[in-house]
């Protein structure tokens, strides 16, 4: 019977151990759901994050590319004048010189036939400049309609990922800071029609950076251990490189 007693005893113990351990796995199980929720919840808004940062990104970029194509030709378009340019300052001082040394002499008629020829260089150099300054004028409406085209995209694109979000997910935007670009070339002296050199540093000074800010915060905002506030800083640059007397279209130097 005492046989019979102690093994009854071994099995309700061995029972009662089973239940137990089996009820601390239960509440452990329960206590790490909340963490593996939150895993969950991060990692879903990290791929989201990662898809919408590149969609924007992507847009942007193609509108800088497309524009700094044209640009690109405008650059190598005005350097070219810059031989012309030169003939005909030259040209000026020369004649200006033979005017001087004519009224020095009293060589009236020949003063008169240099006044001429003056006046001929002034007006090509009239025309030149109204042709520098086309394409440089161009330049700057192509970059200022690029930069607006680029914003309103942006602007639209950031609208329709907030209206496609889940719920889970609260999105904002900062506005873009727009980058003012220019076209990076300084002319050489004050006198009409001038030669156009690259500016110093001529990469940098052509970078053109459009940068906003990317908000995504918790839409659970009733479960505490979901909240959370991330911003995500975002930009789209491109710049342009020499090469010889044509250029290529860049990303800068991140580092």
């Amino acid at each position: 019977m005492k046989v019979i007693k102690l093994k009854r005893n071994s099995v309700q113990k061995i029972g009662e151990f089973n239940s137990n351990q089996n009820g601390f796995i239960i509440i452990s199980f329960i206590a790490l759901v909340p963490f593996l929720l939150a895993g969950i919840f991060a990692f879903a808004s990290v791929i989201q994050l990662s898809n919408i940062k590149t969609n924007l990104e992507t847009k942007c970029l193609g509108v800088q590319n497309q524009s700094f194509h044209r640009q690109r030709q405008r650059l190598v378009k005005l350097l070219k004048l810059n031989p012309k340019a030169s003939r005909l300052s030259l040209e000026k001082i020369q004649v200006k010189a033979k005017m001087a040394a004519a009224l020095a002499l009293g060589q009236l008629e020949l003063l008169a036939i240099l006044e001429i020829k003056l006046n001929k260089i002034l007006i090509q150099q009239e025309k030149l400049d109204l042709e520098q300054r086309l394409i440089l004028n161009q330049a700057q409406e192509e970059f200022v309609r690029s930069e607006l085209s680029i914003l309103k995209d942006l602007h639209r694109l950031q609208n329709q990922i907030i209206k496609r979000n889940p719920p889970l997910w609260i999105l904002s935007f900062e506005k873009p800071n727009p980058g003012r670009p220019r076209l990076a070339v300084r002319a050489n002296g004050t006198d009409i029609a001038p030669t156009y050199d690259l500016q110093v540093n001529f990469q940098n000074e052509q970078l053109w950076r459009i940068h906003w800010i990317m908000k995504i915060q918790s839409g659970l905002r009733m479960i505490s251990f979901l909240k959370f506030n991330l911003e995500v800083n975002q930009e789209c640059a491109l710049t342009l490189q020499q090469n010889n007397e044509d250029f290529s279209i860049i990303a800068p130097d991140k580092s």
